[in-house]
């Protein structure tokens, strides 16, 4: 076991461990054999859905194929059972074409198949047998392949976060981390869950973990340049754009790209994806704007005029978007390319800009400018962006990882 921290979830018992993984590898073998990735599994108790809770829900997505089912049970009456998924359910196939889900209703009977198989193999007792939650009440046990790396999280429908055990071939299950909540990925495309090309999201990657994971996983967390040349011409942009910034405001700014999920962290909650770049300063956000426009206040219902900064710092976030790409970000592509890692709809990329700090972040992954280019420097709690004015801690990875 990896030598936990002082107040980290623990894996309990090492015999229900290994039932546990017994119980988790065959299905896990079955959603590999359809050659899509990444891949979920959920089984939850007590499952809140917006006003709804649902006594017993399961969910599984492969790629974007997806099937989900609710069981609930109101006062005084018979059981109600709801079912929707890429081939049946509210939506027609053309409608389901149309969002950019797969049509198999064959792979939804092999879905119901494996959820089947895993509770007749007890694994959401086994999984809350074996692993310590901590302070946290868990509800959600989900089974994620996710980065060629599969993953166990116990989360909380009602907290909207968890913990994450990594499965290592010789180690068994090793504490990873926090994560957001799974369950609501689950679903279409068109859903505001993005149609889960990226199910796992961590708040929090504890990098102990690190050498039993694998190389994919390793890689992604701690990631090197790849591509010189576009790490070059990324880290002129970002520099750049830092040194424009500062010439615009001497206050802490934040500047995200196009398709970013932003993270808020009091209230544990994220974002959805916005189409467009953002700006953070000064307690404000805001999309690039054009000279002489107006923000509605919504508190007051008025409109104020746009602060000078914002539309000073307006031309620099679109300079690293791209001109004239209304679908692409120009950054995101260059951070795929310098880094061999494309980004998902979804994953953050945002520029940290301050006096004396230019911070690129990548999710957890932070990035400075040194002499030869952008270089990763380590791990950091996953930032939220609309406080730019909170220092962002970032812990240097040892040698050993």
């Amino acid at each position: 076991m990896v030598d936990e921290r002082e107040g980290q979830p623990r894996t309990r018992d090492r015999h229900t461990a290994d039932a546990l993984q017994a119980a988790v590898l065959p299905a896990a073998r079955r959603l590999g054999e359809f050659g899509r990735v990444p891949w979920v599994v959920v089984e939850a108790t007590d499952r809140r859905d917006g006003n709804i809770r649902n006594d017993l829900w399961h969910g599984v997505q492969v790629g974007h194929s997806y099937w989900m089912q609710a069981r609930r049970r109101a006062r005084g009456a018979a059981t109600t059972v709801r079912e929707m998924s890429s081939a049946v359910g509210e939506f027609t196939p053309d409608e389901v074409q149309a969002g950019g889900s797969e049509v198999h209703s064959d792979e939804v009977a092999e879905f119901r198949d494996i959820v089947r198989e895993l509770a007749m193999a007890n694994w959401r007792d086994l999984a809350a047998a074996a692993l310590d939650d901590g302070s946290l009440t868990a509800n959600v046990t989900c089974l994620v392949c996710q980065h060629d790396q599969i993953w166990l999280c116990r989360t909380s429908s009602e907290a909207g976060m968890g913990n994450v055990w990594g499965l290592a071939a010789e180690r068994g299950f090793v504490y990873a981390g926090i994560c957001n909540r799974i369950d609501d990925r689950i679903g279409p495309p068109w859903h505001y869950n993005l149609g889960t090309p990226w199910p796992l999201r961590f708040t929090r990657f504890h990098p102990e973990a690190l050498p039993f994971l694998s190389e994919t996983a390793r890689q992604f967390f701690t990631p090197s340049v790849k591509d010189h040349v576009a790490g070059q011409r990324l880290c002129a942009m970002v520099q750049q754009a830092a040194t424009l910034a500062r010439k615009v405001t001497d206050l802490p700014l934040v500047l995200c790209a196009r398709d970013s999920r932003w993270h808020l962290r009091e209230l544990s909650y994220e974002n959805f994806a916005f189409r467009h770049a953002h700006i953070f300063w000064n307690g404000l956000s805001s999309g690039a704007v054009k000279p002489g426009w107006k923000f509605l206040v919504p508190s007051t219902g008025k409109d104020i005029p746009c602060p000078d900064e914002i539309a000073g710092l307006s031309p620099i976030i679109d300079a690293l978007e791209g001109p004239e790409r209304p679908r692409q970000s120009e950054w995101r592509e260059l951070f795929g390319s310098a880094f061999g890692m494309a980004l998902v709809r979804g994953q953050m990329l945002a520029l940290f800009v301050g006096p004396s700090h230019t911070i690129l972040v990548r999710e957890q992954s932070a990035f400075e400018i040194g002499s030869d280019g952008l270089r990763f420097v380590g791990l950091c709690d996953l930032p939220d962006c609309s406080k730019p004015e909170v220092p962002i801690s970032v812990h240097a990875i040892g040698s050993g990882t």
